[in-house]
């Protein structure tokens, strides 16, 4: 078994004289989080964002001594220690601790500049890639292995939204987004798995099968979708959630992470909820360029800052596209789409000729801007090269599953996580404070990975955290290398 622990939006904030009133975070709270992780001695502790309220160097090192060792605070010692009771530790940026980012420029330097005092403080969990705020970390022991990839949210600033008063910042630095460099990222890692060519901690390369089986878990601080119970928070959410989502569904990934809402939710979701024929065709895309050797591509969306304003794109669709556009793509076209792809790999002819012909006699395969015509033509050039006859074999072989890879997504469970703030010094109405524990297991009887999630909500009147709800949920090891 592999137990984590999840925290989520501490909102560290210690004023500089040290008076106990400056406190944004709630010393009693860190004192039972040490008890409470004492006591269930996770392997693991995830802290999932907004880690400070200010994103101050000063409340950075704080709260960063306090989750790696101890700090003192009024007359007392409080810390996980989690190196030296040798807890791994894995910690994503949220918006609060991008909070100083400056007000103008463009979005990368920004999104960099607001993160600077961050990563000069835990400058040990800043991403491999340098630029897209994308990491991943390797778990194995025994029979468990565990991918987790870490993902930085904190998209700072709307382009759409740059030109209006400042009554809207909360906007700028409350929404969240992953881009579309982040998710060829996390695509580009999913590829890299699948061809034995990730490492682990050690340096050690990651067998293909063994990447395949593991359990894939997102780790960020934004959510994807709203608790059932609660309102809805336009101005905290995720820009682009459905095609964030669908790009992660064809990363594999089986649990999301995050917190940011101060409400803790477990939502088991199927991946046909929320995927939809435009994905599913992307995805029956990249299963056929994957298996020709060539990288997979996310589901486009909107690029940052070249895209015009959401009002004139609405206006535009009220008044001339909804006159011409077709009806909506349906499993239909899927069938369609797919049985071409899988017809070109016996005949790359047919690619060129039957998509394009395909693309051009449907307004409404056309409008949904399924392919760049380069990625068509990259996929022609790429099956009329000579393979060996094991290559073609192998080949047919996909072909022959491209529509499985589809049916078999559909009824893939995906947990939806979301932590309450674990430290905060006060909460109100639906808001409260919570810890979670997940024990993860591989079990030949569940014939798949269980996830026992229990989390501990803070009760008042004792002053603790006390255990308020576990649930169960089984990952089917059958899967595809989608």
């Amino acid at each position: 078994m592999i137990r984590i622990a999840h925290l989520s939006d501490i909102h560290f904030y210690e004023s500089s004289d040290g008076a106990a009133s400056r406190y944004r975070h709630s010393l009693d709270c860190l004192r039972e989080i040490e008890k409470l992780l004492n006591s269930e001695s996770p392997d693991f502790v995830v802290v999932t964002g907004d880690i400070t309220n200010i994103g101050d160097t000063l409340n950075l090192e704080r709260a960063y001594q306090w989750i790696h060792d101890k700090i003192y605070s009024s007359g007392e010692y409080y810390g996980l220690e989690c190196v030296a009771k040798n807890r791994g530790v894995m910690i994503v940026p949220g918006n609060h601790d991008a909070f100083n980012a400056p007000k103008s420029g463009a979005d990368l330097k920004r999104w960099q500049s607001g993160l600077t005092n961050y990563y000069s403080v835990f400058h040990a969990h800043k991403p491999d890639d340098g630029k897209y705020g994308v990491n991943y970390r390797w778990i194995s022991r025994g029979n468990e292995q565990i991918f987790a990839c870490l993902l930085d949210s904190c998209y700072l600033g709307d382009p759409e939204t740059d030109h209006l008063t400042t009554t809207i910042t909360i906007d700028k630095i409350g929404k969240g987004k992953i881009s579309k460099k982040q998710s060829e990222q996390i695509l580009s890692l999913y590829d890299s798995g699948l061809r034995g060519e990730l490492q682990d901690d050690l340096g050690n390369m990651i067998p293909s099968g063994q990447f395949l089986a593991s359990i894939k878990l997102i780790v960020m601080h934004h959510y994807l979708f709203e608790p059932s119970d609660s309102r809805a928070e336009p101005l905290l959410q995720l820009n682009d959630k459905k095609a964030a989502f669908q790009n992660i569904a064809m990363s594999d990934f089986d649990v999301l992470l995050c917190g940011h809402k101060h409400i803790a939710d477990v939502q088991l979701l199927s991946y046909s909820d929320k995927f939809d024929p435009r994905a599913k065709i992307r995805l029956a895309f990249n299963y056929v360029r994957r298996s020709l050797g060539m990288r997979s591509l996310p589901l486009s969306y909107d690029e940052d800052g070249n895209i015009p304003a959401k009002l004139f794109r609405l206006l535009l669709g009220v008044l001339v596209l909804s006159k011409t556009k077709g009806a909506p793509l349906t499993d239909k076209h899927v069938e369609e789409i797919i049985a071409i792809l899988a017809r070109s790999i016996e005949s790359p002819s047919i690619l060129k000729d039957e998509l394009f012909k395909y693309l051009n006699s449907r307004s409404e395969v056309r409008q949904a801007g399924l392919f760049d015509k380069q990625e068509i033509l990259d996929l022609y050039s790429r099956i009329k090269k000579s393979f060996s006859p094991q290559q073609r074999k192998n080949l047919n072989f996909a072909a022959n599953k491209l529509g499985s890879v589809i049916s078999h997504l559909s009824g893939r469970p995906f947990a939806h996580i979301m932590s309450a703030s674990s430290a905060k010094v006060s909460e109100v109405g639906t808001r409260h404070r919570a810890v979670s524990m997940y024990d993860i297991t591989n079990t030949p009887s569940d014939n798949g990975y269980r996830l026992i999630s229990r989390r501990f909500s803070w009760d008042e009147s004792t002053n603790s955290f006390v255990k308020a709800l576990q649930q169960d949920i089984v990952f089917p090891h059958a899967r595809v290398a989608m």
